[in-house]
Parts: structure tokens; sequence; C-alpha cells
């Protein structure tokens, strides 16, 4: 705006030459000048991240930026930006906003929706302010530290569980049967006709000279184990989910949702995760600190491309758990050798512990004639596939029944009920 008009007046007035010459030195001096004042309101800019934002996975989240400014740029507009990887869903890296008035600092609330689980970290932060006669955009760029962690969503899983989740522990009386006797000592009493001859407490019987039976109480606090296979049968898709999630992302939520679950009943949960080897143990325990460490201990987790050790993970778990517990696997053993392989490690616990394995199918696993018969005879070919898997797992649950193994077959997206259904029935049965 400048040059062009200094420009065509030294070129048709050619004696005016100082006076184009002093409006270029007038317009430079005022672009310098401009230049000054934007560094110096962009200086002092400092951003301040939290250090760790805590998100869920799908879910709508804020990251607060709070960004310390100088007196100068109050009520002024700026544009920030963070170097946000794609994992946390953001719908924009820069935002526009306008700063308060009568204030040092003002909050920014960045809208997030993380798409994937895990710890995603973000390393710088931008800040970008206008001169005060709009000749120069200045940047400030500060080196920040922030990690969004990113849990599974539970939501979902508890929906499917809202008879526990629902349930209110102080409200009332509820009358509830429970099958079986406890195994928990309570007191002696004196004998009474009817009373067990398996139940008299000899010694004491012998010390006051009559009989005494022992009375034995429901317990009210159990052992269950959550033991989660991380191994490369555990990267598949999960077949017909909306969500594009692995059978370890399914497992995952499974497993958090049990944690809750058996706190939710009083017992206490612990956590074994493994593939060729136990990758991390966790005994079992109860409260909000326990849930937080088994969260943070999965929500890291990845898949490894190894086959699984059953012998060295039966073996951990004979030496590290030595009381009676519900032992809760989520892992694939639908192949012969896997399945084997399962069968013939699990001696070491079978008569220490109770083991519950669900047999994890697909759509199309499923007894022939079950369904509609197909139209083409690739169809037809499908459904006979699906029926000797189906029948090839059949056998491997009576297998697995006739060794005391808890099983059934239940799609690999119901893994959360099939494993609770197991739990609840061990637990009202007093099968522990």
């Amino acid at each position: 705006m400048t040059l062009l008009p200094a420009a065509l007046l030294v070129t048709f007035v050619p004696h005016l030459l100082w006076v184009a010459g002093g409006l270029v030195l007038i317009a430079g001096v005022i672009g310098v000048l401009d230049m000054d004042a934007v560094r110096t309101r962009s200086a002092p800019l400092a951003f301040a991240l939290p250090e760790v934002t805590n998100f869920s996975c799908g879910c709508t989240g804020e990251l607060k930026v709070v960004l310390a400014y100088p007196a100068a740029l109050q009520g002024g507009m700026v544009r920030l930006a963070l170097d946000l990887p794609p994992e946390a869903g953001a719908e924009d890296t820069m935002l526009e906003c306008r700063l308060p008035m009568d204030a040092e600092q003002a909050q920014v609330a960045w809208s997030c929706r993380p798409v994937k689980r895990g710890a995603h970290l973000i390393r710088h932060a931008a800040c970008e302010v206008t001169s005060p006669l709009g000749l120069w955009h200045g940047v400030r760029r500060q080196a920040v530290r922030s990690v969004l962690r990113v849990y599974p969503d539970l939501r979902g899983e508890q929906r499917k569980l809202a008879p526990i989740f629902l349930r209110r522990a102080n409200l009332g009386t509820h009358i509830c049967r429970v099958a079986g006797k406890g195994r928990e000592f309570e007191k002696l009493r004196e004998y009474v006709p009817g009373d067990d001859l398996g139940d008299i407490h000899w010694k004491a019987t012998a010390r006051r000279r009559f009989p005494i039976t022992k009375i034995f109480q429901a317990e009210r606090t159990q052992e269950a184990y959550v033991i989660l296979d991380a191994s490369r049968l555990s990267g598949r898709p999960v077949e017909g989910d909306t969500e594009d999630r692995t059978v370890l992302d399914q497992y995952i939520q499974t497993a958090l949702t049990l944690v809750l679950a058996a706190e939710r009943l009083g017992d206490r949960c612990g956590l074994v995760i493994f593939h060729r080897t136990v990758v991390r143990f966790l005994p079992a325990d109860s409260g909000k600190q326990h849930f937080d460490a088994c969260r943070n201990t999965l929500y890291l987790l990845q898949t490894e491309t190894v086959a699984p050790d059953f012998q060295e993970l039966f073996a951990f778990l004979r030496t590290r758990i030595p009381k009676r517990a519900l032992m809760l696997f989520l892992t694939h053993i639908d192949s012969p050798a896997l399945a084997e392989a399962f069968l013939e490690a699990s001696r070491l616990v079978l008569r220490q512990h109770l083991l519950a394995v669900p047999l994890f199918t697909s759509h199309d696993v499923r007894p022939l004639f079950s369904k509609p018969p197909p139209d083409t005879l690739d169809g037809v070919f499908a459904d006979f596939a699906g029926h000797l898997y189906w029948r090839n797992l059949k056998a491997l649950e009576r297998q697995l029944r006739v060794r005391g193994v808890h099983t059934s077959l239940a799609p690999a997206h119901k893994a959360t009920s099939a494993l609770c259904s197991h739990y609840l029935t061990v637990k009202g049965r007093q099968l522990l």
C-alpha cells in the first residue's frame, strides 16, 4: 500500500523523489514498531496444562488449558493450538477465543472424544496474537508435558449387569435363599438331634464329655480372580461389533466390570495377566484404590504375538494363590491344541480352586437347522462348517464339565454376561 504509490509518484513526478522516500521510510518505521509491539505482547504468554487428564474411550470430555497473558492482551482475540494426537479425537487442533477483561489468566476447555484407549502425550502448545495495527502475527511456542489417559468405557457392560449395579445395600431387608451349607466356622454348641454327625467337634466332645456340634455360616467374603489372556489370539477383531474393537478390548472391559461387580457383592477380586509368561499379578482385594490399580494396569495392555503357555500359568497360580478361589478365565481354547494344553495344565489347581471358562463363539457357529435354510450353495457349506465347529465346542464343553470346570457357549461380545453368570452361580450355591 505504500511502495506502489511511491513508485508511481517517482515515475510521473521525478522531482518528488524525497516525498516518496519519506513515505517508504515512515511505512518501514511503523512496520518495525508494530513488529516490536507484537513481540512484546506475545513474550509473557505462558501455558499450564494438567499433568494427567482422564477420559473414557468414546466419551466426550474436556482438556483444561490455562493461559497467562499480559494486560495489553486483555479483551483481545488469540488463537491457541495443541499438538493433540489423532487418537484424542479432538474436533480441531486450533481454537479462537477472546481473553477476558480485568484478568491475567484464562481457562480454555478443549473438547475431546478419544477413539483409542491408552496414554497419549501432548508435547507442544502455541498461541498466536495479532499486532496492534494488524500488520504482524506473533506466535509463542512452549514445550509442555501432559498425558491423556483414555480408559475403557464400562457403561455398556454395566447396563448388561443392571441388577447388580442397581442394588442398594441399606434400603430395606431382603430375604435371599442360599443353596448349600457355608464353610466358614461360626461357633460351637451342644448337639441337637438331627445334626450331621460329620459336624461333631470330637476334641470339644472329649473335653466336655457330651456331644458338641460345629456351626458354620455362609462365607461373607469370597475371593475371585480374573485371568486375562494377552496372547496373539486376543488381537482378533470382535465379530459383528460396530465399534471396531479387538477381543482384548472386550476382555479388558469384562475384567474391570467383574472387579466392580465383586466389590458390589462384598467379595474381593484379583487380576492375572498372562501370555507366554505371567505379566502382572494383583492379589485379590477391594476398594477404590484396588480398582484404580486394576484399571491403570489394563488400559495400557497390548497383545503379544506369542502363544499362551498354560503350564506356566497354572504353576504360577498353584504357588501364588493358596486360598481356595474362583478363577474366571478370559481366553480362547477353541483349537484342539490349546484345549489339550489347558486340560492337561489345569490338573495342577482343580482340586484346590474352582475354574470357570466360557467358550466364546462367532455368529456362524450354531447347530444345523437352527436358522432358516440358506439360499446359495456357499451358504450350505458355511452352515455345515459352523455346525462341525459347534459340535467340537460341545464336546470340549463336556470334557471341561467332567473335570469340574464351569463352562458354557457364549458369543465374544457377551463375555461379561457369561462370566458373571458363572460367578453368581458359584456364589449362590456356596461352591467355594
